[in-house]
């Protein structure tokens, strides 16, 4: 199982896909799947053991994320 992580816009997706390479954290930067609505079509991959830092590190930035489990 995977975390699957959308944003409220372009400009999140990028900054939170660069914090993570800053930081170490594995993503993966994909389309948002069709059957999640999603005002951002630019989605994340992210392993579980990475969850919690990264969700830490977007709160520390300010970002909004949601997050899905994804097989």
């Amino acid at each position: 199982m995977n975390y699957l992580i959308t944003f409220p816009n372009a400009r999140s997706a990028s900054k939170a896909s660069k914090l993570c390479d800053g930081h170490g954290i594995v993503s993966t930067v994909t389309a948002v799947p069709e059957d999640i609505s999603s005002e951002c079509g630019i989605a994340l991959y992210i392993r579980p053991e990475e969850k919690e830092r990264f969700v830490r590190l977007m709160l520390q930035n300010d970002i909004k994320i949601s997050i899905y489990e994804r097989n």
